[in-house]
């Protein structure tokens, strides 16, 4: 006998829009994977004067299995759980000698505008072939955006002359695929006397259970919880296996 402490590695299958596996991805760290079972007690009591409040009868029924999930790694799949969104890859190419132009009496003052690509580098700023003047615009290269202040000109063409970097990344598209249905495998160890434990669920729906905060001041995390559903064929909706390598 031994008391359970496990260390793990959690996978994840998430179904296609047709139900269909897509295959098992390691999702990184998980803090949390919790399965909850519980009963709804079901009880006929007396009202006879003999021995009234009595329990006469009572029955358990099953509630459905319940699942906590908590992922602190939010990788580009979980992510997208979390946002319940779909992914995919993006890129830009490098590019030099890009050019934007902003007619001063159309766009409005102390407000930014987008350039054209992020991760830009601005190498002029030009009003009627002249370098505009240093405080009448502010850059965020970074996010590829020029804000002109009260002290530009009303009228008058800008031309912005500027580079792009290079750079891969991805893309998630937020609330693009709301049911979060697939396999949850847990193949851990128990430190305790370290027998292999695995952690078999064949069909979870998940919803997250909060929000992810961008600006949190520690590591965010991506909660979930859901109900485990037992498949055609199954007998039960998850097993645990214990082993320990024989002598």
């Amino acid at each position: 006998m031994a008391g359970i402490l496990c260390s793990g590695d959690t996978y994840w299958d998430r179904q296609d829009d047709n139900g269909n596996s897509t295959g098992l991805v390691l999702v990184g760290n998980a803090t949390q994977f919790q399965i909850t079972e519980s009963s709804t007690i079901k009880e006929r009591t007396s009202k006879m004067n003999s021995d009234y409040g009595q329990v006469k009868d009572s029955v358990a029924i099953k509630s459905p299995a319940k699942i906590s999930l908590t992922l602190d790694e939010l990788n580009k799949p979980n992510l997208a759980l979390i946002c319940l969104g779909s992914e995919s890859t993006t890129s830009q190419t490098a590019q030099t000698a890009q050019t934007k132009t902003f007619d001063l009496s159309v766009v409005a003052k102390n407000i930014f505008h987008e350039i054209g690509a992020s991760l830009i580098s601005v190498t002029s700023v030009e009003i009627a072939s002249a370098a505009m003047d240093a405080e009448d615009y502010e850059l965020d290269e970074t996010g590829g955006l020029i804000k002109f202040t009260d002290s530009a000109a009303s009228t008058g063409t800008v031309t912005v002359t500027y580079s792009v970097a290079a750079a891969t990344g991805y893309t998630i598209n937020g609330s693009a695929k709301p049911t979060i249905k697939g396999r949850l495998l847990l193949i851990g160890k128990n430190l305790a006397d370290q027998s292999n434990v695995r952690v078999d669920v064949l069909e979870a729906v998940l919803t997250p259970k909060s929000g992810l905060d961008f600006l949190a001041s520690d590591f965010a995390s991506a909660q979930f919880e859901g109900t485990l559903n037992t498949p055609t064929g199954e007998s039960s909706p998850y097993t645990v296996t214990v082993l320990a390598q024989a002598a």
